[in-house]
């Protein structure tokens, strides 16, 4: 069958012309709108004749210029609240807080004290230091105590000579049980064969006067006795002063005790106690 074409004569209205099948095998066609009047618009592709949409990814460069991002195409200024530090650098949260005198802390800066705590080299050993030159010690509100690591051997002088001018106020217990060798005590009956003696029990802040009548030997020495111990015995040895807490020869303290003194011619004591212990005295000599 031949075809005719309704316009054989060139180009037609799209009413008065016929349609154009392309071959399936068909090489590219080239449209060609450069320069064109009739072409200058736009060609359709969906029906729409508007921008269409695209996706997926779209990768652009700037050429040879620069992005302009906000119209001044010049270096732009960076504001952050927070940027990684070089390494080293402090933080706030780093910087040490003062700590509490005497409490562990984790940051301190100087040296802070806390019970049992690793002691602080001050010389290199670590260990207690020696102290030289002069130390003062004080027993506070208290009294030193002394005490005598052999007891057998405590030597009392009383004999009343000139380096014992307070003969007469120093009193010593004297343990003696095994008679004349416990704690180097000589037997006073083997030395003194002769004795005359008197006992008995104070009233509280009395003063009682004892006078030992000594006959048919020569007095050597005289023995005062706190014989129960049971308060503080203060005493006279002239026979006229009479004694308290503030005058007195001598003092017994308040625990069993006794002291022994030159006689000297003294025969006459006068004690007193603020309690009621008893007592004994005596005069012994050959």
């Amino acid at each position: 069958m031949a075809y005719t074409p309704k316009n054989p004569n060139g180009q037609a209205t799209m009413a008065n012309s016929s349609p154009v099948v392309v071959a399936s095998d068909q090489s590219k066609i080239k449209v060609d709108l450069t320069d064109t009047t009739a072409n200058a618009v736009a060609i359709k592709v969906d029906n729409s004749a508007v921008t269409q949409p695209v996706s997926g990814t779209v990768t652009a460069n700037a050429g040879t210029g620069t992005f302009t991002v906000d119209g001044s195409g010049v270096t732009q200024p960076v504001s952050a609240s927070s940027l990684p530090l070089p390494s080293g650098a402090s933080t706030s949260a780093k910087q040490p807080a003062l700590g509490t005198a005497g409490t562990a802390s984790s940051d301190v800066i100087t040296v802070q004290g806390i019970a049992s705590m690793t002691a602080l080299k001050t010389d290199g050993s670590g260990v207690t230091q020696p102290v030289s030159g002069t130390v003062t010690a004080n027993a506070g509100t208290g009294s030193f105590t002394v005490a005598q690591s052999t007891a057998a051997n405590l030597k009392v002088d009383i004999s009343g000579s000139a380096a014992n001018t307070t003969a007469g106020l120093i009193s010593t217990k004297i343990d003696q049980t095994t008679n004349g060798t416990t704690n180097n005590v000589t037997n006073r009956d083997a030395t003194y064969t002769k004795q005359v003696s008197a006992s008995g029990t104070l009233v509280a802040n009395t003063v009682t006067t004892q006078a030992l009548t000594v006959s048919g030997f020569t007095a050597a020495e005289l023995e005062i006795t706190n014989i129960s111990g049971a308060s503080t015995i203060y005493y006279t040895l002239d026979g006229t002063t009479t004694p308290s807490s503030t005058t007195f020869s001598g003092i017994l303290p308040a625990t069993p005790c006794s002291v022994i003194i030159p006689c000297n011619g003294t025969t006459t004591v006068k004690l007193i106690s603020a309690g009621t212990p008893t007592w004994g005295a005596a005069i012994r000599g050959v």
